[in-house]
């Protein structure tokens, strides 16, 4: 087994994460080169691989987000095929890290979850002798959650918002917490602003912090994603997904509204324009709660 290392990126979401597996999964032949292999077998992102190996909770197919829900057994085969897949790289890879990258964040707040994390982590590396190191990217929590319900609003989220900024504040610093908790002495936590200011930019500043050669950088292509949008765009889409939301609430029997697309909106994201934000006294109150 030539693989030695494994590094766990787990986001967290609106930090770059998407841009960082884009650029890991299209440079995957300059990785290699240098001794960093990227699991492409699991797709571009490994959230649905996440989901269905920690989650305790019912999960959907592996190329869908949303139900219908999977069986248990099927969840199982799909499992299976998922952990063969990742031995298999690791018994035959020339390099000496594999990376895995999804960034399923919000259960990262759930013990359960992380029990999962924690018992896959011992039997498929701990136990091999193989060393890990989880990286977590944390940004600050206040451009953190514009970011986050920005994101929302594209996706059709608008009509579930009413309890946004409780649950997903408490969530996103319940994650750190737990991964502090859990993995302190293999976690490196690095800061978005730091790592997009970076010389290198954000995937040279990430690939930099796993240990990959400082004179290869320059060779790695940064592919940037989900982009800022302008505040125009963005009120187009409230008024949308106010009129006819594309996730309606409390139906699980439509839990996605036939007549809309989750890529209906996209041509509105190149709007130019001010960047979206949240008015000052929004973000005033949500600084008082977030100081501590």
């Amino acid at each position: 087994m030539s693989i030695k290392r494994i590094v766990m990126h787990l986001g967290t979401g609106k930090a770059g994460s998407t841009s960082i597996q884009n650029s890991l999964f299209d440079n995957s032949g300059k990785l290699e080169e240098n001794g960093f292999r990227y699991l492409n077998e699991w797709g571009k992102c490994h959230i649905r691989a996440f989901r269905n190996l920690f989650s305790c909770d019912r999960v959907p197919p592996m190329d869908l987000l949303f139900g219908p829900y999977l069986p248990e057994e099927e969840r199982q085969k799909d499992n299976e095929k998922l952990i063969d897949t990742m031995l298999s790289v690791m018994n035959t890879s020339d390099c000496e890290t594999l990376i895995l990258s999804g960034e399923y964040w919000d259960e990262l707040c759930l013990v359960s979850y992380m029990d999962k994390i924690k018992q896959f982590i011992n039997n498929h590396f701990i136990s091999k002798g193989i060393e890990f190191t989880i990286v977590y990217i944390v940004r600050n929590p206040l451009v953190w959650i514009i970011s986050y319900l920005q994101e929302a609003l594209k996706s059709g989220f608008y009509n579930r918002l009413e309890d946004f900024y409780e649950g997903q504040l408490d969530k996103y610093f319940k994650a750190i917490d737990n991964l502090i908790a859990y993995f302190n002495d293999s976690l490196i936590l690095l800061k978005f602003e730091d790592a997009v200011n970076d010389s290198d930019g954000l995937i040279g500043c990430f690939l930099k912090t796993i240990g990959f050669p400082q004179n290869a950088i320059q060779g790695i292509k940064e592919c940037k994603a989900n982009e800022s949008c302008c505040m125009e765009a963005v009120e187009f889409f409230r008024y949308v997904d106010d009129k006819e939301p594309y996730l309606p609430c409390g139906n699980n029997k439509e839990f996605v509204n036939p007549k809309r697309s989750q890529s209906d909106l996209h041509s509105m994201r190149d709007i130019k324009g001010a960047k979206f934000d949240l008015p000052y006294q929004s973000k005033t109150e949500l600084w008082k709660r977030i100081q501590e």
